[in-house]
This record gives structure tokens, sequence and C-alpha cells, in this order.
């Protein structure tokens, strides 16, 4: 070898190949040649690689021998000439599946440079994608500038108008990325005007209504239809699709009149001639005009579930994105708090991006962080949004990138422990320039919008009630821009409680009384709607504007439902203000008690929402009577009830004998729930020695009587089997058999309440219960958990010379009734009707259907095995831990892997499951 600068690399034939042994002695070699030799050089390379190519040789690679001719250019003749210009289009093809913008850029912008004119008459099509190309090239690089002028070249040089239509596409997705919403209405309305689609820009409102009812009733009747109409092949309406998918964003932010004529216009031509590639997004789209502009949420989101489904059976993994975009982003929050849409957003930029789709990964990543915004903590919200920052740069969209500015900044505030109000940040410190610059962006109306509403969001919550009313009236002039966020409803909703807030302090106004109606109004159009989404935020509205009219415990009751129901689903926002707002109505009351039982939860629900600056500023005001809550004070009592507790013969066995009881549990075929439920009731009002008894369960949202004790038996003067006023065996004041207001503060505390004479009790001695309750004699709360839920509530009586119970046996208690509604719920599960032997066939026939719609399951782990085994004992994951030696949280895994492969949700469904798979130890 030449002094070691070259070695063999193989053999071919009667050649032999040479390498360089090191890219920088290549490198050398290369410089050492003249222009003219480089080239020549360049052109062996290139016809070398070209002949072992065609002769199957050497791998597809069209880059490298692209990159050789190219060097070459000044020495090729007209046949390699138009090779090279091929092989740079199918390089610049390649690139761009790949991503790499700014190299399919270069190859596409060589083969248009050597490009004869001849091509653009005998190969116009050719000629035409490859301009094109590169027009898209140039805007996904954000060389905006020559993109424009090589897209007015592509629309000079069109044949016809499906070829136009793709350049206006690609204008159109230009306009819109750099905010420029007008022009790409009026170029996209006068490109489908050519194609029979007539929209004006400026519909009259009855237009809009007409076009909007015409469409709706068509799905109403042919709903069924829809989800079967056949595709339809003609390139002319691929391109119309494709123009509203671009028309989408501008639009429905800038011009809603149209986007809902549009897409009310292009459903009824996809009924007539066919569906597209595309429809599902166009169906979505109808649905985001009924939700925002009608406010008929279900017909509206059926038609976005609808098309979701369409998409994901099209097995198009951008028409999917792009439909789950359009869904979640609008639609499906204004009907649910659904966990899954973030994921899928998240998912759907992240597809839309890769694919080139810029606009819709920008509108993804908005609807993201609306949908962060009143969902999740404000740490994972600001983690969201630090990622969402990245892609938003790539994405190069303004009104996504400016408005997650303005969240990251509030997300700093609102962490801060000197925040007050929202400021928006300014480079001068000025922020009436900083609102001015914003409101002169075309899309300035939206980010306007939402900017008032953290100001009225935050001046409320921090005791601002006047500022937050004029901010919110500050939003009027952009309320239309802003319907598709939550933002609409979060700003009227706290608008609302700060009314109600005012009008405790002065007189409003006829203007204010008429918005404080419409709001109210509002919320409960909303709640008929959606209920699982609005109902707790209209109950907290009603307690706060209606409380000077309803009774106290009307009012009690409105706050726990809200409460309840925000807690449940997470709702953060709404849960603390809620706690806060029944802890304020309290104090007003003068029970301190009870309001700082509202005040301690609604200092853990503002931690849980990573509120900082409000609980530095709750613990200004309380000081030390706010402390984080630890699972220990989560199960001490109350309060402190007096000495002289007594110790009831046989208590001291009582917790082995329910150790005992749930081993010998294993489930037969012949279990008897009733009597298993009835031993378990004897052997509670046994140890408890109560005059009367009543086990409270939750279901169905309500507190419901389970089983009670009348004390008629009872022999030893019991206060209530003595009693002659008339509600023995449990007939009661209320109807109820509890006190419904005291079983309701348990439940809701998660902590036993017990009081010595309830009638001296300024919490609880309105309770309708009590009418005609003699004095003396203790009562008792037990508050009762299930997996760690909230499950219902014993409630006790005892007679006067009863003292109070003691820990130890308010704990056995506890498990005791816990372990009855276990078996209540596992009762109910497992329940199926009597077979006669007239229908046991027919009974064999339904088990099989069911063995064979259980299996095939995903096998257990030997430790999920021994937990499931646990659990059909009836053992807490607490009690699972220490029997196996394991956290509580480890269980928690292994009981969530369990139910995800029995395709369960609760531990009588996973044991119901079990059984029917034979998975449980006899």
């Amino acid at each position: 070898m030449l002094a070691g600068l070259l070695s063999v690399r193989g053999t071919d034939r009667e050649s032999v190949l040479y390498e360089f042994t090191h890219d920088q002695i290549l490198h050398a070699a290369y410089s050492l040649l003249d222009e003219y030799e480089r080239k020549r050089v360049h052109l062996a390379a290139g016809k070398h690689l070209l002949r072992e190519r065609d002769a199957g040789k050497a791998a597809d690679n069209p880059y490298e021998i692209a990159n050789h001719l190219n060097e070459a250019k000044d020495l090729l003749d007209d046949l390699l000439t138009e090779t090279c210009i091929y092989l740079n289009e199918e390089a610049g093809r390649f690139a761009m599946k790949s991503s790499d913008y700014t190299s399919a850029l270069r190859h596409f912008r060589h083969a248009l440079e050597r490009m004869p004119d001849h091509f653009w008459r005998s190969r116009q099509p050719f000629a035409f994608g490859a301009l094109l190309a590169c027009c898209e090239c140039a805007y996904l690089s954000a060389d905006y500038e020559q993109a424009e002028a090589m897209l007015d070249q592509a629309m000079r040089r069109a044949d016809n108008w499906e070829q136009r239509a793709r350049a206006v596409k690609l204008k159109i997705d230009q306009y819109s990325s750099t905010g420029q919403y007008a022009k790409a209405i009026g170029l996209g309305l006068s490109t489908l005007e050519e194609a029979g689609i007539h929209v004006s820009p400026e519909p009259s409102r009855w237009t809009v209504i007409r076009e909007v009812m015409r469409t709706k009733r068509l799905f109403e009747e042919h709903m069924d239809r829809f989800q079967d109409i056949p595709p339809a092949d003609d390139p002319k309406a691929l391109r119309i699709m494709e123009l509203f998918a671009s028309l989408i964003g501008p639009s429905f932010f800038r011009n809603r009149d149209v986007f809902a004529v549009l897409s009310a216009q292009l459903i009824r031509y996809i009924f007539q001639h066919g569906a597209p590639a595309g429809s599902p997004a166009v169906y979505a789209a109808f649905g985001m005009v009924l939700t925002t502009m009608f406010g008929d949420f279900a017909t509206g989101h059926r038609i976005g579930k609808l098309s979701v489904e369409l998409a994901r059976r099209s097995g198009n993994a951008l028409l999917l994105a792009r439909t789950h975009v359009l869904f979640h982003a609008v639609i499906s929050q204004w009907m649910t708090m659904d966990e899954q849409a973030a994921d899928e957003l998240w998912e759907a930029s992240r597809i839309c991006v890769e694919s080139g789709d810029y606009v819709f990964g920008s509108y993804a990543l908005g609807g993201l962080i609306n949908l962060s915004y009143g969902s999740f903590p404000l740490p994972k919200f600001d983690h969201i949004l630090r990622q969402s920052l990245q892609i938003s740069e790539l994405t190069n969209e303004e009104l996504v990138y400016t408005n997650i500015i303005i969240y990251r900044q509030l997300c700093g505030q609102l962490q801060s422990p000197d925040f007050r109000n929202f400021v928006l940040d300014a480079e001068n410190g000025d922020e009436a320039q900083a609102l001015d610059q914003v409101g002169r962006q075309e899309s300035g109306a939206v980010t306007l919008y939402q900017i008032y509403t953290y100001k009225a969001q935050t001046h409320y919550l921090f005791g601002n009630a006047e500022e937050a009313i004029r901010c919110a009236s500050l939003a009027d002039p952009y309320e239309a821009s802003a319907v598709q966020s939550p933002h609409k409803f979060i700003l009227r909703f706290y608008e609302a409680l700060a009314l109600a807030s005012a009008a405790r302090m002065r007189e409003l106004t006829a203007a204010e009384r008429r918005r404080l109606r419409n709001r109210q109004r509002e919320f409960a159009r909303y709640a008929r709607m959606s209920p699982e989404r609005f109902g707790h935020s209209l109950k907290l509205m009603q307690a706060e504007i209606r409380s000077p009219e309803l009774t106290d415990s009307e009012v009690m009751r409105l706050y726990d439902e809200a409460i309840d129901m925000a807690s449940r689903k997470r709702d953060w926002h709404v849960w603390a203000v809620a706690c806060e707002c029944a802890a304020a109505y309290y104090q007003r009351q003068d029970r301190r008690r009870i309001a700082a039982v509202y005040r301690q939860e609604a200092y853990e629900a503002y931690e849980r929402w990573g509120m900082k600056a409000k609980c530095a500023e709750l613990r200004r005001q309380f000081g030390q009577h706010l402390m984080p809550q630890t699972a220990d004070e989560a199960a001490t009592a109350v309060e402190e009830t007096g000495q002289g507790a007594r110790q009831p013969a046989g208590f001291q066995d009582d917790e082995q004998w329910l150790l005992r009881l749930k081993e010998s549990l294993s489930f037969p075929a012949d279990l008897d729930f009733e009597q298993t439920k009835s031993l378990l009731w004897d052997r509670i009002i046994h140890l408890s020695q109560a005059s009367y008894g009543c086990l409270v369960a939750w279901r169905d949202e309500e507190l419901r009587v389970e089983r009670f004790w009348n004390g008629a038996a009872q022999t030893d003067g019991g206060n209530r089997a003595a009693r002659s006023d008339g509600r023995q065996n449990g007939s009661h004041a209320n109807g109820e058999g509890f006190p419904r207001s005291m079983v309701q503060f348990a439940f809701r505390i998660g902590k036993p309440v017990q009081t010595d004479n309830v009638l001296e009790d300024d919490l609880f001695r309105d309770d309708p219960y009590f009418r005609g309750y003699p004095a003396g004699g203790t009562v008792c709360c037990l508050p009762l958990h299930l997996q760690e839920e909230p499950a219902g509530v014993l409630y006790l009586e005892f007679p006067a010379s009863a003292g109070p119970l003691q820990d130890q046996q308010r704990h056995a208690l506890t498990v005791l009734s816990a372990q009855t509604l276990f078996y209540a719920r596992l009762s109910e599960t497992l329940q199926t009707p009597t077979i006669g032997p007239e229908t046991e066939a027919a009974a064999e026939q339904g088990a099989e259907a069911d063995r064979h719609e259980a299996g095939p399951y995903v096998p257990l782990s030997d430790r999920e095995y021994e937990v499931l085994q646990l659990i059909s004992q009836g053992l807490t994951n607490k009690e699972i831990a220490i029997q196996l030696g394991l956290t509580p949280g480890t269980v928690k895994v292994h009981t969530h892997n369990i139910f995800n492969k029995l395709n369960v949700n609760r531990r009588t469904q996973a044991i119901a499951q079990a059984r029917r798979l034979k998975l449980l130890d006899s």
C-alpha cells in the first residue's frame, strides 16, 4: 500500500477496490485536486455508483449519487442531466420522509435549477410536483419569503384546479403559521368557489343558523348512514377536504361564521358525493360548531365521537391525530374531564410535527395546554409547558408560542409566596404597552381574553372581588374569539363568584345583577347538558349566590356536594375554592369550628393544586391553625371526648375474631352473603352496646341506609328503646334514619365525630332528625373507607349513662363496618337470578359464554396471585402489605396490575372475574 495511505476494501472480478485508511487522508488528497479534476472525480464516482445501482450491487441510496453528479454539473451530458434531476427529486422525497427538510430543500433546488423548459411541457406533473415539494420544504424550514415566491410561481405553472388547490393549501398553511388569518380565509374561499363551494366571507346570522340547522337535521335523521358512507376517490373531492383542513384554524379563530357555514356545506357535499379521505375532520369541525356556537354539547360530542371512530377505522395515523386535536381541544372538554385527552393530544402533536403538519401540531399543543390549565396541578402543568415550548419553537406558530410564554409567566407568579395578582411581563415594566402590543397581533383577541381570565381568577382568589369583576368586563370585547378553550367558562365562573362576594358588601348595580343572572342561567344550561362537567361548579355558584335565601342545611348541602364532586373529579381549583367558600360561610355564621375544618381542607386542596402563593396567603391569615395533613392525623379523632370510657365484655378478642373470620372465607359457590353481613352487624351492635345504630353507605353519589338497629330488644334502659316520642323502630322526623348534616360532616372530613349532648351542639342541633330528641346521651359518627376511598358512615346512639368510645373500640367498629359494606358491594356484584331445572341447559350455555368472554387474560405473576387471594378475603391494602411484608404503595401497584389484567376497575369485579376464571383457591 502507498505508505499506508490506502487499504484493500475488496475485489470485483479483475479489479481491486481500495479505500483511504482515514477520512483526514481523503480530505487532504481531495484538497490537492484543482476544480476541474474534482469535477472529473465526482463524475467518475457518480457513474460508477449508477452502474452499481443498476446492476443491483449497491444499496438504493440516491443521496450519494445525486451529490456526486451535482458536484460535476458542468460535465454532465443531457442524459446524465435528466438522471441527476430524477435522483435529486427522489433524494428530496426520502429526506422529507425523515423530516430532514433542509437537505430535502437542497435536493429539490438542484432538480429545479437543472430542469429544462421542455419538462414543463412534456412532464408537467413531475415538474409541478417537484416545485410544490420545494415550496413545502422552504415553508417547513421557516424560509417564508422564498416559500411564498415559489408558491406564486407554482400557482402560475398549475395546469388545472387540482394543482392550483394544492399550491393554495400550502399558502394557507403559511399564512396560518404567521397569523395572517384574513389572507388565508380569503384565498381559501375564492379557491373553493371555483370548485362550486360558495361561502360568503361575511355570512349573515340567519344564513349561519339555516345552514347549521339543515346539516344538524341531516345528522339526526341519518346518523347510521354517516358511519358507512362509501368512500370517494375523486381528486377534486380530496383537494376540497385538504383545503378545508387548512382553513379550520384561521376560520375558527378569525371568522367563526365562515367556519360554521363551510363545515355545514361540506358535510352535505360528503353525504351526496361520498366520503373522501379527511372526512372525519369535517365531522369533528361541525361538532365544534354545535358545541361552541350553539351550545348543543350533547350532539356536538356525539358527532365528535363518530369522527374519532371513523378516523381510527381509516388506519391513517395523521388523520386520527388531526381528529383527536379537534375533538379533545374543543369538543370533549365541554362534556367530560377526560384524563386520556392530554395523552392523546400530546401524541397528536408528535405525529403532526413528524409528518410535517406544523399547523395541526401547533393546534394540538394549544389544546393540550388549555386543557392542562384547569385539569392538572401547577407543577405538572409547568412541565407540560416546558415540553410544549420546545415543539412550538419548531413550528413557529405565533399564537401558540405567545400563549405558552404567558402561561409560564402565570405559573411562575402563582408559585411565588408574594404573589397577589397576575401582571403581564413587559420589557420596560409597562403592562399597558405590553397589552397594546398583544392586541395588535391578528390573533390578539384570543390572547387578551385569556390574560383577562387569569387576572379575574387571581384577583378573586386573593380577595379582590371588585378587580375580578372589572377584569371580567374588560374581556367582553374578545369573548367571541375564545369559546374554543376552557377560558370562557373559567372566566364566567369566577366572575359569578366575585359578583356574589361583592353583593355581601354592597348593593350590585342593575348591570351587575343582570350579568349575575346571566351567569347563573348559563351554568344551569351547561349543567343540564353535561352534569359531569359543570354540576359541581353550578352547585358552588348556587351556594354562594343564594345563601341569603336558603336555609343553613340547604346551603351546607350545596357546598358539600360541590366539594365531593370536584374532589372526585380532581377539579383542583373548584375543589379548593369550594372549601374556602364553605369556610367563609361558616365563619360569617360564627361557627368557627366547622369553618376551621373546611379551611384546612381548602389549604390541602390548594397544596395539591400547587398554588404556593395561595397557601402562603392562608398561612399569613390563619397561621398555626393550618398544617399539612398527614396520614396519622387523618385517622385521629376531631375532638377529645372526656373521661370514664367503658370497656364492654369480650372487646379484647374482637380483632382476633375478625382476623379468623377473614382467614376462613374462601368464597365457595354456596357462600351466603346475607348471613355474613348479619353476623358482622350483630357483632357491631354487641361490641358498641349502642341503643341505636345505622350503617350508611355511599351509593350512586348519595348517602343511603344499608342497615339499622332500632334498639327494640334493649333491656339496659337504653335511651332510644325507652323513649315515647313516637320515633321508635327506625321512624324519625326526617324519614331517613340518621341525622344527615352530622353524617355528611363526618363523611366529608373523614374523621370521627362524637358529642355528649347534640342539642347543645351548634353544628347539628338544627338537623330535622333531632326534633323532639331527648336531652342527654352520646351520638357518634365513624367514617368508613374501602380501598382508601370514602364508603360510608356508622352512626351510633348511646344511653345517657354510657361513656364515650375508646380509640381501640372505635377502630374495631370501623373495621367491622367497612367489612360489612365490602360484603354488601360484593353480594351485589355476584348476584345472579335463580335458575330452575327447566332452565339449567340455558344456564350452562350462559356460563360457557361468560367463560368465553372472560378469557383469554394476561397471566398473573406469583405476587399478583398472592395479592388477589388476600383481596378475595376482604383485606385492605394496608393489611395485605403487613401480611406480605410490602409497602401499601407496592400493594396498590399490584392491585392496579391485577385490575388491568382482569379488565376490571373494582375489587368486587376482580373477585367475580377471578371466580369465573377459577383463579381463587378453594
